[in-house]
């Protein structure tokens, strides 16, 4: 049997994929080099005193909002928190590069492996450059090199990214509609926001395909999931008047803070200034990186369309996500916060970019994966000198991180904690500096989790 040679066309397409894809994974080697310089926040002191309280029932707990461990509905990530805490409660070490390495491998699983078990095999250097491009977003640090916010955030971020390949692609089977759902349950049972993502894709796309001979219950159960992590997060949480940390029209306002989400929104697609240069939003600039992301990220004229209405869809469905996560957080806290959720609302809008722009085919799909490429190496340039000072400051954080430990294990009722280094990739603890007593109304409440996580009585916190 001969076999054909592959045509030059086929050969170059398959080089240009090549570059892009490799490029995207130099960027992910570029920022995984720097998990050791990751970082606890009094977070998980206060989930290490609960879990030693509470034991085994503590994700439980979180769900149902026992007054030991307050409410959290993520299931996912509970379970994660617990099973972290646990294994460095046993092996005696906080154990931060490990579990941000295993983190990061379930994303990349979720977002590169999954979607590409269907039977073409399509979109693994697509999944690969939105992981990329949603490192190099402004400030990762929160989402992906903080334990608690990285058990919450980053299998969040994998899933959506999965489902979007799935989605700029045909789904040609049961089995890629089921793939589907259970990347969207894992975004739902990830975080709040991932849930309103599964809650308003059910939605939409059960009202989209209504007269269409498509499978209903993959469509469905995301939703039904979302929606009962939204009910348990608006009946509770939400309720909950002593998180507002600024007193604004916003505070506990849900029309008001609806209406304010929108220019942030807006603001947020036209970023593209900032993302590149840290400037201020630019309407005409940030529009035409906006239209260039649209083009790169186009399906090649010569690739199978994706379901029309399934992608619209998605798109508006993570769109939705973004704005009610800002709502939210305008209502809760009286303000727009925080980093982490930034970085998954601009990860949401890259991806509702990338899942609507693949609905328009255009020519020259090869020169526009090498400028993909290119942009991105752009980008990791720009970022250069923040990484070389976060690897470098990276032996001082494990030597006090080590000296932390050791404190904390140490006899007697008192201990000197250094707070760790911030860089500006993974940034620092944040913990408050001063002299702190357990018990004492006015220690902090991070000082008081360092406290009561450890059994000490006072603690001085220094910041280098």
């Amino acid at each position: 049997m001969v076999t054909r040679p592959a045509a030059p066309g086929h050969l170059l397409k398959l080089l240009a994929r090549g570059a892009v894809a490799g490029m995207a994974v130099i960027v992910l080697c570029s920022y995984a080099r720097l998990l050791p310089a990751g970082h606890w926040q009094g977070d998980e002191f206060g989930m290490l005193h609960a879990i030693q309280r509470v034991g085994i029932r503590y994700p439980f707990d979180r769900m149902v909002g026992a007054e030991v461990t307050g409410r959290s509905p993520r299931p996912l990530s509970e379970i994660l928190d617990w099973a972290y805490m646990r294994t460095a409660m046993v092996v005696g070490r906080p154990l931060i590069p490990e579990i941000l390495g295993l983190l990061w491998f379930i994303a990349v699983v979720l977002a590169v492996a999954i979607p590409a078990l269907r039977r073409d095999g399509r979109g693994v250097a697509t999944g690969l450059t939105l992981l990329a491009l949603a490192l190099m977003l402004r400030e990762p640090g929160e989402a992906f090199y903080w334990p608690v916010g990285a058990c919450a955030y980053v299998p969040m971020i994998g899933a959506v990214i999965g489902a979007t390949v799935l989605l700029r692609g045909p789904l040609r089977s049961s089995s890629d509609l089921w793939r589907l759902a259970a990347l969207q349950i894992v975004a739902a049972c990830s975080n709040e926001i991932g849930a309103t993502v599964a809650l308003a894709w059910s939605g939409l796309a059960t009202a989209l395909t209504w007269r269409r001979p498509v499978a209903r219950l993959p469509l469905i159960v995301p939703g039904i999931v979302g929606a009962v992590i939204c009910g348990l997060t608006w009946f509770g949480r939400m309720q909950d008047a002593s998180e507002v940390w600024a007193h604004t029209p916003y505070a506990n306002a849900t029309g008001a803070s609806l209406l304010g989400a929108l220019p942030i929104l807006g603001r947020i697609f036209l970023n593209g200034p900032a993302l590149v240069s840290g400037l201020a939003p630019n309407m005409w600039i940030g529009s035409a990186m906006l239209l260039a992301g649209v083009v790169l990220f186009a399906r090649g004229s010569d690739n199978p369309a994706p379901d029309r209405r399934l992608a619209f869809a998605w798109g508006g469905a993570m769109i939705l996500g973004a704005w009610l996560s800002i709502a939210a957080a305008l209502r809760a806290f009286g303000m727009y916060c925080c980093q982490r959720h930034t970085t998954v609302q601009e990860t949401l809008v890259l991806l509702s970019v990338a899942t609507l722009a693949g609905l328009l085919p255009l020519a020259l799909s090869r020169t526009r994966a090498v400028l993909l490429a290119c942009g991105m190496a752009f980008l990791l340039n720009v970022r250069a000198d923040g990484l070389r000072q976060s690897a470098a400051a990276i032996p001082a954080i494990e030597q006090v991180r080590a000296q932390n430990w050791a404190a904390l294990k140490s006899p007697g009722s008192t201990v000197r904690f250094i707070a760790s280094h911030g860089t500006p990739v993974a940034n620092g603890n944040g913990l408050h500096e001063g002299i702190f007593h357990r018990g004492d109304p006015s220690t902090p409440w991070d000082a008081q989790a360092i406290l009561n996580g450890f059994g000490k009585d006072m603690v001085t916190v220094v910041v280098p």
